[in-house]
């Protein structure tokens, strides 16, 4: 049982941290867009991580575009 309150634990502190990330830079969000930040921030993390690494290899492929 410990193992998954550490879990929930992890699960909400990123979510925590990705939603102020969010929040510092400006974003402007209603109260639904910041739940779907802190409780499915998997899926926006992934969504960025997806569209950097293909930006990063669209420039090293076409340097000047």
């Amino acid at each position: 049982m410990d193992i998954i309150l550490a879990y929930f634990k992890f699960y909400f502190m990123v979510g925590l941290l990705w939603l102020l990330i969010h929040e510092i830079t400006g974003w402007k969000m209603d109260n639904g867009g910041r739940l779907r930040l802190f409780l499915f921030w998997p899926v926006t993390m992934l969504a960025w991580l997806v569209g950097f690494i293909q930006a990063m290899i669209d420039s090293w492929n076409n340097p000047w575009q």
